[in-house]
């Protein structure tokens, strides 16, 4: 897989899961990722649910994408996934997810090196709270610098 190919096929696999069509990303995902990578991975179905249902599930998908792209270092991808994330939870004044997700793509701009895209990320995020990145830290703000 060429540099050009793995940065590209998120925003697709990203696609899917707005349009709610979870088997399909799913799908996708394991043709870039291989099937023993993404057997923890799992989404939920939106069918037969009722608009304020699916929007819900929509959004629990995105995060759940996020955190695994997290949890596998792919930290470009993370940062994609996670801005597709705020977006929608801001579009449907879902607050759940938002600053978990923010401060999660602040991490991320971290591990990439990205100094300025970091601090404004950071500005967005609550001082005194303290956040799950991944399964195994709690971090802080602070932890950012």
């Amino acid at each position: 897989m060429s540099p050009d190919n793995a940065r590209q096929w998120v925003e697709p696999v990203l696609q899917l899961l707005f349009d709610a069509r979870e088997i399909e990303a799913l799908a996708a995902i394991r043709l870039e990722l291989g099937q023993s990578t993404t057997e923890k991975l799992r989404f939920n179905t939106s069918k037969g649910k009722t608009e304020e249902l699916r929007d819900r599930t929509r959004l629990a998908n995105l995060f759940t994408l996020s955190e695994f792209l997290l949890d596998e270092e792919l930290w470009d991808k993370a940062v994609t996934a996670y801005a597709w994330t705020i977006k929608l939870s801001e579009d449907l004044d879902e607050p759940f997810f938002l600053e978990s997700s923010r401060f999660c793509k602040a991490f991320c701009h971290k591990m990439l090196g990205q100094r300025r895209e970091l601090l404004k990320e950071k500005e967005m995020i609550s001082a005194d709270k303290t956040f799950f990145v991944g399964d195994r830290m709690v971090l802080s703000v602070k932890d950012l610098d």
